[in-house]
């Protein structure tokens, strides 16, 4: 998938300029969450994954943070022309944070649909079980393969050369790929509504309860689904003019993605640990609340026993 320049990033993306800015916000609620949860979640068969979400959202903030800087002062604040070699520098740094953040979203659409899929067949095929967790393990034990492929996959067709047809080829192949995915992601997103219709027939049983914690995949899923829903029936309409138009629209969209996945990821993840945070800001103490996310305090505290029992009430 083609690459925004980072000249080009912050005017496409100025009106989204909220997103960040809430990213910001909500990351130390997040990453609050994320530890005093940590127990429970650790005994989730997803997460090895959930987990790598975590870790994926706290490295790429600062990165994040400084890309966002960097495209404001070019664009609003530096005059057109020549550029000091600096600034040069620092804008290539920023393409390179960019192209890092569409690789990190990639794997993060692929591991979303393979959890999805997982969760689809050990519930309704058992006896799959062993064989589906054999592969969401293997996966995860090899995502630096991941990362490599489709980062070498991108590189060869951002910087592809001969005849301006070749190139194009490439391009295509590249849309197709990038696009494929996207189905494959709602049709992930239709799995879990058998599943979640099941649940709730049978939400009074203890043994159906156990699977009210994956919500998180399940609202993370849904948010994609929807703003992909609502992408892909635009790219539709600019592909129907022209290639060049299809171009424009889906660097729109990459660059939207990179500041618009992390979001998801917290805001599915608070959503689903409500009660956590009324907690949180019913007997709020800023100095408990520093301690917890830098780690100076122990992280099972007072609300990891409530969040266990508002983990049993069905939605």
């Amino acid at each position: 998938m083609i690459i925004v320049e980072s000249t080009k990033f912050m005017p496409r993306s100025t009106r989204l300029l909220y997103i960040p800015v809430l990213h910001i916000i909500l990351l130390p609620f997040y990453v609050y969450a994320n530890k005093i949860n940590r127990q429970r979640d650790e005994k989730a068969v997803v997460f090895p994954i959930t987990n790598y979400f975590y870790k994926m959202v706290k490295i790429t903030f600062i990165p994040s943070l400084l890309t966002h800087i960097i495209g404001f002062i070019d664009y609003f604040l530096l005059p057109s022309g020549d550029k000091p070699f600096y600034w040069k520098l620092l804008n290539f740094i920023s393409f390179c944070s960019l192209f890092a953040f569409h690789i990190n979203n990639t794997v993060f659409h692929v591991l979303i649909m393979m959890m999805t899929l997982v969760k689809f067949l050990v519930y309704f095929f058992p006896s799959t079980e062993k064989c589906s967790l054999s592969v969401q393990s293997f996966f995860h034990k090899n995502l630096k393969l991941v990362y490599l492929t489709l980062t070498i996959k991108d590189l060869i067709i951002r910087y592809s050369i001969g005849d301006r047809n070749a190139h194009k080829r490439l391009y295509r192949i590249s849309y197709i790929t990038y696009y494929g995915f996207n189905v494959l992601l709602l049709i992930s997103a239709l799995l879990y509504i058998p599943i979640l219709i099941n649940i709730r027939k049978h939400s009074y049983l203890p043994s159906f309860q156990e699977h009210h914690p994956q919500r998180y995949i399940f609202w993370q899923t849904i948010v994609v689904f929807i703003f992909k829903s609502i992408t892909i029936l635009s790219v539709i309409f600019h592909a129907y003019y022209s290639i060049d138009s299809l171009i424009i629209r889906l660097e729109d969209e990459t660059a939207i993605e990179m500041i618009t996945i992390p979001l998801i990821i917290e805001m599915s993840y608070l959503g689903c640990n409500k009660r956590n945070m009324t907690i949180l800001f019913t007997s709020f103490k800023l100095k408990h609340f520093l301690k917890v996310i830098f780690g100076l305090e122990s992280s099972t505290v007072e609300p990891q026993t409530l969040a266990n029992a508002s983990m049993n009430v069905t939605t």
